[in-house]
């Protein structure tokens, strides 16, 4: 078996896989799909290889003008946008309706403003509950392993302080 051959029998079943996935009824649409997917800088193969990567965009900076509390990452851009909106930082939040894609990071465009705001109503002396979270019950086990639960369990120890 030639590599390079194995190479196109895979692009060819990914291509049908999507093809049949989204399954479009105009043409134009189809043809759209099929461009994007082969552009050769965009797209989705490069030479034999496939490049899966997150399509979402970088902010330009981390927010940081939002919160008091530091943030330890770049944040994607409609997280940024989102926390300009959910800060209670200097203005009253508005309603936000936040609709990406998986992995995103749409509980942190939520769970940032609620413990940016906890954090100032603490160094207030402010006490009680000021929101309720909702979890997604379909968790990773990512999420509970590696960086990201060093960074859960400070956030639950941090929340449990100031509550």
């Amino acid at each position: 078996m030639l590599p390079a051959t194995i190479a196109q029998d895979i692009r060819q079943q990914v291509l049908h896989y999507l093809e049949a996935t989204f399954n479009f009824r105009r043409h134009e649409e189809e043809d759209a799909l099929r461009r994007f997917i082969n552009d050769p800088e965009n797209g989705l193969f490069k030479g034999p290889w496939l490049q899966v990567r997150r399509p979402f965009r970088a902010a330009a900076d981390k927010g940081e003008q939002y919160f008091d509390l530091p943030i330890p990452f770049l944040p994607f851009r409609h997280q940024w946008l989102a926390w300009q909106r959910l800060t209670s930082k200097d203005q009253a939040p508005r309603s936000t309706l936040v609709t990406t894609g998986t992995g995103s990071g749409k509980t942190e465009c939520f769970l940032f403003p609620i413990l940016d705001h906890c954090h100032r109503e603490h160094l207030a002396g402010k006490k009680g509950a000021v929101s309720s979270l909702k979890c997604n019950t379909r968790l990773k086990v990512h999420d509970f392993t590696g960086k990201d639960f060093c960074w859960s369990f400070k956030v639950e120890a941090f929340a449990r302080t100031v509550v």
